[in-house]
């Protein structure tokens, strides 16, 4: 399982500290800095510069938000422009991971293209599975993972094959009840871009648990993301 690489710090105002050992071309690292002295190169450049990594390979994770900046008067915010100019005080993050750069999205394809509007097909995918059914009420408790997420995506799709999301007030007919709308979201997982561990957040609604409502955090605490 491949480790959080720090790089090698090439320019001043690098807070990383080296390593003897990093790779020509490294998979991960984390580097924050802070510009010093006066105007610097553009960001793309001085981030080629800093890290090791190719300027093309900068240019993608720009685009792709894996690169923020806070400058002495302004909020932190995230940057994707190559060109941006540094200047002395601008504090510097950025993470890079190429598996998490490689991914792409399902495909899309564009059906027709305007100058003010186009239309796009973009496969809607959600996955589900029965987990108990009352025969007395005649209804079934489902756990849904979603491949891709739109607007109203779970509510829609369940529409359509004809079994609604209980007391949803907008998809769906005969399925009112007056808690509302019974649609819980029951677990979050995400892994840390530091540390890499993987966090796991989880809430059963009563109706799938019984009286077990309790929050479990961080189920998997000592699990790491290779």
């Amino acid at each position: 399982m491949p480790s959080l690489m720090p790089p090698v710090p090439r320019g001043r105002g690098s807070s990383a500290a080296p390593s003897d050992n990093r790779s020509p071309s490294p998979q991960r690292m984390v580097l924050h800095y802070a510009v010093e002295g006066g105007a610097r190169d553009d960001l793309c450049s001085d981030l080629a510069h800093r890290s090791g990594l190719t300027k093309s390979r900068i240019k993608q994770a720009l685009s792709k938000g894996a690169v923020w900046i806070k400058r002495p008067k302004g909020r932190r915010r995230r940057v994707r422009r190559a060109t941006t100019r540094l200047h002395s005080g601008d504090r510097i993050e950025f993470y890079y991971d190429a598996a998490i750069l490689a991914r792409q999205p399902p495909a899309s394809e564009c059906i027709d293209d305007h100058r003010c509007f186009s239309v796009w097909y973009k496969p809607a995918v959600t996955r589900y599975r029965a987990v108990c059914y009352e025969a007395a009420l005649d209804r079934t408790v489902v756990e849904i993972r979603l491949e891709t997420g739109r607007r109203h995506q779970l509510r829609r799709h369940f529409d359509a094959i004809g079994h609604p999301v209980l007391g949803d007030p907008r998809y769906g007919d005969g399925n009112q009840d007056p808690s509302g709308l019974q649609l819980w979201a029951s677990s979050l997982a995400f892994t840390c871009p530091q540390c890499r561990r993987v966090h796991v957040y989880t809430r059963l609604p009563a109706l799938a648990a019984g009286d077990r409502t309790d929050v479990i955090r961080n189920d998997r605490p000592g699990e790491t993301h290779s």
